[in-house]
């Protein structure tokens, strides 16, 4: 465990009393102010101390490190206004933010967002209340499992040694308790699936002094999944020369730390059958890995437990190597706690700023292993700073949590890594909705909600190999597959069409991402140049999705999908690779010229009505059509002719309008099309009009009111008849 005789404490940080219940600050002069209450009337969490810049001054002059480091950082990061605050310094109250995950109360204390000054005469800010001065990083708080705050800070002390024999037995009897004792997941207890190929482990593999042999269709017998980062080619991985090699031994020593870990856990836990992806499928083997890689379903869904590698982006790390935060720590200090509702007893919280402890762990941003999270029943994770258990038990209320120390739940930063329910959480959502005639009718929609939610999450991760677009998602979309008759369509399913086809590449404020994105222009990719799915489809781009606008026509849906043809790179994989594919439509089309192809701003491009005369300045300029195109080169749009293709009516938000598919045509092929975007047609772009472009001056152009043109362009697929095509 962490060595707490390292953390500092001295008279002057003693001071520093953690009291949650103290949101006032103290009257040093005049009428004092403190934190508004929220909009339900609660109090904020900003609290006080009975502590002022004069006392951090006077502590920092005597060697208090806690001192030290509030006043370097205040000074670093505020300068001036700091200098003037050091000049009347006894009337600076010290506050600090803290923050608790229940967000109904404000314990636990999970953390201190900052600490810093009040500053009574100085208006409040929607952030921050009056306190414009605070630290910049975050700080930890943990305390041990015997102290007497014990109850109202949650965290506990890094566990340094996570492959320790102590810990590993841990983990043991966490899955044992699982296995025995929750109710919850009994209905994972029975195995009837084996993988085709799986690793057999003899009673030396522990020591790492013997070899492991891949055994061809074992017994059914309990076996661990391994969930892990490639980091680029394996060195180590089954071939199809080594299948007719007959050899199927492997030297356990040779092997990279992160496989080697997996498989001293594996025996740890009293098992000994593993499956790891680069020694089960036959990598060089296409259909083999088409077929293997349709299994992953059953695959991760009947390990008994999954490993999840997450620490590191290379399967050269072992993820069980001890854990080193000293050198990422920049202040540690022990603060008194008082402890509420406990006649004024006093514990500790132990304090300590850690610039990575928030960072995601890389597993979390690969697109392959989304899937594999989603679909285990039992997870035994070994993260940068624990080593944590989630089941069915556990997921539903996080406060019941297994970890080895650190966090009870999951960081607060990884709330986008997954969405609120995982795969076996809507299982039991859909059997409960079957036993209701009433609201079976639902289970289609509330399959698409997850699904849309499982493909925003799963583009916005990194994918090495573009051309894994589709597979890596595959397993879900067999798992999906199972619980209600649809037809999987390269990425889409048929009974949500052609709504569904109104996805985006989303805008950088609806992306999840770990670090900061720059906000405004849409992010676009350039247009990929192998064959990653039909054009119709998320999966021929790169970026992440969304699906609002598809959302948005659901209610008044104008096209129909009258058939739709996939050819399958593997027939027996109906969810993976896809050779090429077909829809053909019928729907209203009307042909325009684009009139920039480069995004003017974040909602898209401009167009013009068509003229077959390329000297014809009279056809009208849209003012309420963009085009929001699926990459940055959208071949043959500059200055030439696209067809815009009515999917349906976006009523969302009130504001109606159409919405549908940017698409060329395909050469010798009048009635054959490629998407490029999808376009809007909203009368809210038109207070985004420059000024200039509503002179009297293009009023006059265009013969008719301003007003009058803008309804027109709302109904611009009014008078157009339905036609068939066909787009690929």
């Amino acid at each position: 465990m962490l060595d707490l005789g390292q953390f500092h404490s001295c008279k002057y940080c003693q001071g520093f009393n953690i009291d949650v219940d103290k949101h006032s600050p103290k009257a040093n002069h005049g009428t004092f102010r403190g934190p508004e209450p929220d909009i339900f009337g609660n109090p904020q969490t900003t609290i006080f101390f009975d502590r002022s810049l004069s006392d951090v001054l006077e502590g920092s002059v005597r060697g208090c490190e806690f001192c030290e480091w509030l006043d370097e950082d205040w000074r670093t990061n505020f300068g001036d206004r700091y200098t003037q605050l050091r000049s009347c310094a006894q009337y600076s109250q010290i506050c600090a933010e803290t923050y608790s995950r229940s967000l109904i109360d404000r314990l636990p204390l999970d953390d201190i967002e900052y600490f810093g000054l009040w500053e009574n005469e100085l208006p409040s800010s929607q952030i921050g209340g009056r306190c414009h001065v605070r630290t910049r990083a975050q700080i930890e708080v943990f305390t041990t499992k015997d102290d007497l705050a014990a109850n109202f800070i949650w965290n506990r002390p890094i566990n340094r040694e996570p492959g320790s024999q102590k810990n590993l037995e841990l983990a043991r009897n966490w899955l044992d308790e699982c296995r025995t004792s929750h109710p919850d997941c009994g209905s994972i207890l029975e195995q009837r699936y084996m993988p085709t190929r799986a690793l057999k482990l003899n009673s030396q593999a522990k020591s790492l002094e013997a070899t492991v042999h891949l055994v061809i269709r074992p017994p059914v017998e309990p076996y661990v999944a391994l969930s892990y980062c490639w980091g680029g080619d394996q060195l180590h991985k089954t071939t199809k020369a080594k299948i007719e090699s007959g050899n199927f031994s492997i030297d356990v020593r040779g092997l990279p730390s992160c496989l080697r870990d997996a498989i001293k856990t594996t025996m740890s836990l009293g098992l000994h059958w593993l499956w790891v992806d680069s020694l089960c499928i036959i990598q060089d083997d296409i259909s083999d890995k088409m077929i293997e890689i349709d299994q992953m379903p059953s695959i991760y869904a009947n390990a008994l437990v999954t490993l999840s590698a997450s620490k590191y982006a290379a399967v050269a790390s072992g993820f069980l190597e001890p854990i080193d935060y000293v050198k990422n720590t920049s202040m540690t200090v022990k603060l008194p706690f008082r402890c509420p509702d406990l006649e004024d007893m006093h514990g500790n919280a132990y304090a300590m700023v850690m610039p990575d402890s928030r960072a995601i762990d890389p597993i979390h941003l690969r697109a392959w292993t989304l899937q594999e999270r989603y679909l285990a029943p039992r997870v035994l994770e070994f993260s940068s700073l624990q080593m944590r258990w989630v089941c069915n038990y556990t997921v539903p209320d996080e406060k019941q949590g297994y970890s080895d120390g650190w966090k009870r739940g999951q960081n607060p930063e990884d709330s986008g890594i997954v969405t609120a329910m995982s795969y076996q959480d809507i299982v039991k959502q859909i059997e409960s909705l079957r036993k209701h005639p009433a609201l079976e009718c639902s289970i289609g929609d509330d399959l698409r909600g997850f699904w849309e939610a499982i493909v925003h999450t799963y583009t916005a991760r990194n994918m090495t190999d573009s051309t894994d677009r589709s597979l890596a998602i595959s397993g879900m979309g067999k798992a999906l597959s199972a619980l209600y008759p649809d037809k999987y369509l390269a990425g889409l399913w048929r009974r949500s069409m052609p709504s569904q086809l109104c996805w985006t590449i989303a805008t950088p404020e609806n992306v999840y991402s770990p670090g900061s994105v720059p906000r405004g222009k849409r992010t676009l990719h350039p247009r990929p140049w192998r064959y990653q799915g039909p054009s119709w489809s998320w999966t021929a781009v790169n970026g992440t999705v969304d699906v609002m606008l598809g959302r948005a026509c659901d209610k008044d849906c104008r096209a129909q999908l009258l058939d739709a043809y996939i050819e399958l790179v593997e027939q027996k994989a109906e969810h993976g690779a896809v050779k090429c594919g077909i829809l053909t439509l019928k729907g209203r089309m009307r042909r325009v010229m684009c009139e920039e192809v480069a995004p003017i701003d974040e909602y898209g491009a401009f167009v013009r009505e068509y003229s077959s005369n390329p000297e014809d300045t009279t056809n009208q300029f849209m003012h309420l059509t963009r085009l929001l195109f699926d990459c940055l080169d959208p071949p043959g749009t500059v200055e030439s002719e696209i067809f815009l293709f009515e999917i349906g009516n976006c009523v969302s938000l009130k504001r109606r309008g159409p919405v549908g598919l940017v698409l060329q045509r395909c050469p010798g092929r009048p009635q054959r099309f490629t998407r490029l975007g999808v376009f809007r047609i909203s009368k809210e772009f038109a207070g985004r009009i420059p000024q200039n472009i509503i002179a009297e001056d293009f009023r006059n152009l265009i013969n008719q009111p301003w007003e009058q043109h803008l309804e027109n362009e709302l109904k611009w697929f009014d008078d157009i008849e339905p036609t068939v095509i066909q787009v690929e």
